[in-house]
Order: structure tokens, then sequence, then C-alpha cells
């Protein structure tokens, strides 16, 4: 993992995290796919979520988390999320959205490419 920056709030802006993992795709720029709202990847996908409230809240890992709907949705259901994305853009979103919503001490962020998490 290149970068962990830490809870959702009380961190540097996302967007100013940069390393050897926040670069991915060499054709594409994830980060300019987060310069609008992010809305592509705000809503959580229910048919993810669904078996999720089968389980007793615990760990949870969101690899490629985008504006973070999934992460939000489970930290909302008493999960510990860790949200992972390449896009510091798309994290920035995702600490907003867990700051306004109250989600800081469940979620924890990190810059990274899925690439490099085993590194």
């Amino acid at each position: 993992m290149t970068h962990t920056t830490g809870h959702a709030c009380g961190t540097p802006d996302g967007s100013q995290v940069h390393g050897p993992g926040a670069t991915g795709y060499p054709d594409f720029d994830w980060d300019d796919l987060y310069a609008g709202d992010g809305s592509d990847t705000a809503d959580p996908d229910l048919a993810l979520l669904t078996p999720a409230d089968d389980l007793p809240p615990g760990r949870a890992l969101d690899l490629g988390c985008g504006a973070g709907g999934n992460a939000l949705a489970l930290a909302e259901r008493g999960w510990r999320v860790t949200a992972v994305d390449l896009a510091p853009r798309a994290i920035a979103s995702t600490r907003a959205s867990a700051c306004a919503r109250g989600l800081d001490d469940r979620v924890d962020l990190a810059i990274a490419g899925q690439r490099r998490l085993a590194a």
C-alpha cells in the first residue's frame, strides 16, 4: 500500500497524497473520473450488501471503493471498513461523505492500487 490516509476525518485531503501505488492503468486517469460528483459509485450496490445483513458486523475491505457507496453503507450497518481506491479524488469524496454522515470512526481510507496491496 502506498499511503494510508487514516480515519475519514482529521486527515489531509486525499488529493494531496501521491505514491507509486496511486497510479494504475496508464491509459485511463481514474482521478479525472471523480472530478465530477462521483455519483456512479456513490450509491451502494444492494446485491452486494444484502448478504451482509445476515452477518454480525465485523471488518470489511472495499477494494476500488470509488465514492464509497458500499463502504459507507456497511459502516452504517455497524461494520468497520477499510476503503481503498487508487484515485485520490475518490478517497476525498468518500472522506467527505463519511464525515458528513458521522461515520469517520468506522471508516479507514487508503490510496493504493490493488496490485500494490500485497507488497
